[in-house]
């Protein structure tokens, strides 16, 4: 039976996934700039908060909010690049809830501040 499951089901095992974490890492990339909590993707995937929690951190290597965080960040990269949005307006857009909190998260991530990043890279 699970060498039938195995061939049915090859791309879950080769890439090392659960179809529940690939479905919630579309989700999320989906739909980053919403406040996505852990009861969300609970019950999106149907396991409890914290299996959800555990599984996802296996298998991302990165919390729920480390996850999301990061892809907020990388728009929010493009914007201040390819845009002339203030970072108010990216960090409102990408889904942070106040700027001082996007401000923070950003430095810790890339090594400086939206505006030096603005400035530093912007032709």
């Amino acid at each position: 039976m699970l060498e039938k499951w195995y061939l049915e089901h090859p791309v879950a095992v080769a890439a090392g996934k659960p179809e529940a974490i690939e479905r919630s890492c579309k989700y999320i990339a989906a739909n980053f700039t919403r406040d996505i909590g852990l009861m969300e993707m609970a019950e999106l995937t149907n396991f409890s908060i914290s299996h959800f929690s555990a599984l996802f951190k296996k298998h991302t290597g990165r919390s729920l909010i480390s996850y999301v965080n990061d892809l907020r960040i990388e728009e929010a990269k493009r914007l201040l690049l390819k845009s002339s949005f203030s970072v108010s307006e990216i960090a409102d857009a990408v889904g942070f809830s106040t700027t001082p909190y996007f401000t923070r998260v950003f430095k810790a991530a890339v090594g400086v501040s939206p505006l030096q990043y603005r400035k530093k890279l912007s032709p």
